[in-house]
């Protein structure tokens, strides 16, 4: 039963909502069913009190506003309950804060609330505020039918995987490192006293915002000269993006409060989208979905460009402030990457937060709330890289962080405190990468735009890996590099340096021979310190590590330098060494059926175990003598292992490693006691087979013997004989230990065989 109904409200389910005045309650009445439920007021005691309600409506989220008409207020509820919203002073009145016996609201595009105050004889506006938690802002996104429709222009459809991506999301080594020392590209008297935010166009132009300027400035990447200023329409901008198209995307004040597309070349620009407040940043995804980060809110809006209707849906957080997973405290810079997974700099909370489609509960990226990341303070922007790495702009701390596969790691601004020097920034805003992978940093308690470049040497190995196409040959007859009178008797580790230097390890000789680029005698030789030398690895710099085979010692020259520096002891023979790009030294014991590793970072520490676990066996945490080793960018350890005549991949932190070639590996083509193992630009395998007196490649076209072929061993050119490592020249030729022959031998590429691929290394 009803008692004097008076407002009513059906929702897109058909649940009727009725203002049962008389009853001071709000009934719903669902499709089909006549007996009523009571959802607020008299009957609903977890709810709220009412007097003569006489009017209720619904926002997106399905939250009730309820003109409570004889209590002289308007009520909302939320996720957090019920509260006052509009006339919460306790009595009636004609203060601009009162109403008097009002009867009916309504929202407009805003949020913003309209009452008729009755009795006041007056229409009162009660506008949206970022400091007062607002219900009727906490709405559902639509996430679904945003990203899957397909968007057109007139009759002409635009499928989606033809919408480029507009921004620079460079992709780098793992262990990428910029120089600490920025460049100042613009200053205040080039962007004003208080840049903002930034955009980097694939093509280098750069777009920076500075909110009293009025205007935004657009300056070349690569030496930060004015290419000119846009201020057609543009009012108090914090925010700005580009799309692929060129179509310049800005806010504009909070008064006006909306998002425009300006139109180059005239002082008029379009709305596209009506908020109530700043952006603090924009983004449009591949889907040509616009998103608002209304960090005064505490939430992000979002909305179809092909939709003419204002309809923008809130996509991360309540409207309310709050560090709950599905809360947002003053958020700021947002991405959003292919996969439509929104990325959230919530400033207030010190965290990052990631919002996957169709999903109003975040997870914690970085900062608070995920203690195995980094700790941040105020973050203020997040980009991704081409990987999908996280670099933030810690506001609060001064620098910029980045992720990678080792974690989280400081990249500029480092020096832990503020200032202006070029190590230094002061309350960042906002970063950008250009397409050469330098980033820039409104620095913008600064007043500049700083220029990080990324390090020259940081993402170069000291190696060689060419790209070799799948089916070329190497010339089967080798040319002998160096022979017995210069290697002595069974020479075991050769390396091959990025520009061709050689180095030998000559067990009977007790030292390591080297030949400079292009030489063919030796240029210097190494001893000291090397009885039965073993391995070796040279790292970009030139410093050299050898393994002394006696003692287990492993010893650091210096370039040019003839003294060396004891740097690991392991009491044990290391039979192969290398240094991956994190200045991570790994020594195969064969002796012990281990790998171990040593961080050459940190000056007082003991080797770990990589791979293995001390005892000779099969499974998959054990190995049999294991001999070459390899380490790829991704930090994943490839195990010659020797006596269980296979290939074994050990990924990044994991002990237990899986067959990748030989004994194990359903349909793999055997080898007996694999020695050397080396991968080439492709990631296939070469591996040398040395009981099998022979070198093997797996790659595209599966297992190929390449070098040693004839089926038996020997002296001849085209034979080997217990061949223990290889290594590749800066061409791809190959060169090889050919131990029991006592020399090393040179096979030459032959890229006749490749037909139409290309013939570049």
């Amino acid at each position: 039963m009803l008692y004097s109904p008076s407002g009513i409200f059906v929702d897109i389910n058909f649940n009727l909502y009725v203002a049962d005045s008389d009853n001071d309650r709000i009934q719903l009445f669902q499709p089909g069913n006549l007996n009523g439920t009571t959802v607020a007021g008299n009957g609903a005691p977890g709810t709220i009190e009412l007097s003569y309600p006489v009017n209720v409506v619904l926002d997106a989220a399905g939250y009730l506003f309820i003109v409570d008409c004889q209590n002289n207020r308007i009520v909302g509820s939320g996720p957090n309950g019920f509260l006052c919203i509009v006339g919460c002073s306790g009595g009636w009145g004609s203060r601009s804060d009162q109403l008097f016996y009002p009867y009916s609201m309504a929202f407009d595009s805003y949020g913003n609330i309209y009452v008729a105050d009755t009795y006041n004889n007056r229409i009162q506006k009660f506008y949206v505020s970022g400091n007062f938690c607002m219900g009727n802002i906490t709405t559902t996104l639509q996430i679904n039918s945003l990203l899957t429709t397909t968007p057109s222009i007139g009759n002409v459809a635009l499928p989606s995987n033809q919408l480029n991506v507009s921004l620079n999301q460079p992709r780098f080594c793992a262990l990428a490192t910029w120089s600490p020392d920025g460049i100042t590209i613009a200053d205040s008297s080039e962007i004003g006293p208080n840049a903002i935010s930034l955009f980097i166009t694939t093509n280098n132009t750069i777009y920076v915002v500075e909110p009293s300027y009025n205007n935004i400035q657009v300056l070349l990447a690569d030496n930060g000269n004015l290419l000119g200023t846009i201020s057609g329409g543009v009012q108090n901008p914090y925010s700005i993006f580009i799309t692929s198209a060129g179509d310049i995307y800005t806010d504009s004040t909070a008064e006006t409060g909306q998002i425009n597309k300006l139109l180059l070349n005239t002082n008029n620009n379009i709305p596209v989208m009506y908020i109530t407040g700043n952006c603090f940043d924009l983004f449009i995804d591949i889907n040509s979905t616009i998103y608002c980060s209304a960090g005064g809110l505490n939430i992000v809006v979002a909305k179809s460009l092909y939709d003419s209707l204002n309809t923008s849906t809130v996509v991360a957080g309540t409207g309310c402030s709050g560090s709950l997973i599905n809360m947002l405290d003053s958020p700021t810079g947002i991405f959003v990457d292919i996969n439509f997974n929104l990325y959230v700099a919530d400033s207030n909370n010190n965290r990052i937060q990631l919002f996957q489609p169709g999903n109003l509960n975040g997870t914690t990226s970085a900062g608070q709330g995920a203690p195995e990341t980094i700790m941040l303070n105020n973050p203020t922007d997040v980009v991704l890289d081409g990987d999908g790495y996280l670099f933030i702009v810690d506001s609060g701390n001064n620098r910029i962080v980045g992720s990678g596969p080792n974690g989280f790691r400081c990249i500029v601004g480092c020096s832990g405190a503020s200032g202006s020097g070029p190590t230094q920034l002061n309350g960042p805003q906002s970063i950008a990468f250009d397409s050469d992978g330098n980033i820039y940093v409104t620095d913008t308690q600064n007043s500049r735009l700083q220029k990080f470049n990324p390090s020259p040497l940081s993402c170069i190995i000291s190696y060689n890996e060419p790209k070799i196409c799948p089916t070329a040959l190497w010339n089967p007859n080798a040319a002998i590099f160096a022979d017995n009178t210069m290697v002595g008797i069974q020479p075991t580790n050769i390396f091959v340096d990025a520009i061709d230097g050689v180095y030998v390890s000559s067990p009977s000789l007790n030292l390591i021979r080297v030949w400079s680029t292009e030489s063919m005698i030796p240029t210097r030789n190494l001893s000291g310190n090397l009885n039965d030398a073993s391995g070796i690895f040279v790292i970009v710099n030139g410093d050299m590590y050898a393994s002394s085979g006696i003692l287990g010692d492993v010893y650091r020259w210096r370039v040019n330098a003839t003294n060396s520096v004891l740097v690991m002891n392991t009491l044990w023979t290391c039979f192969s060494l290398f240094i991956d790009i994190n200045n991570t030294l790994y020594c195969s014991v064969e002796s012990q059926h281990l790998v171990l590793d040593f961080s050459l970072n940190i000056t007082s520490n003991a080797p770990t175990i990589a791979a293995g676990n001390g005892s000779n066996g099969s499974t998959s945490n054990m190995l049999n003598k294991p001999q070459g080793i390899f380490v790829d960018i991704d930090f994943s350890l490839y195990v010659a292992d020797c006596n269980n005549d296979r290939v074994q991949k050990f990924n990044f932190g994991k002990l237990n490693g899986t067959t990748v070639f030989g004994n194990g590996m359903f349909g793999a083509n055997t080898v007996s006691c694999p020695s050397g193992v080396v991968i080439d630009a492709d990631g296939n395998l070469f591996i040398v087979d040395k009981n099998n007196h022979r070198i093997v490649r797996s790659g595209p076209i599966g297992f190929q013997c390449i070098v040693g072929c004839t089926g038996s061993y020997g002296p001849a050119l085209d034979q080997l004989y217990f061949p223990v490592t290889m290594a590749f020249d800066s061409v791809g030729n190959i060169l090889v230990a050919d131990t029991n022959n006592d020399r090393i031998l040179t096979f030459l590429l032959d890229l006749s065989y490749c037909g139409e691929y290309e013939k570049s290394v």
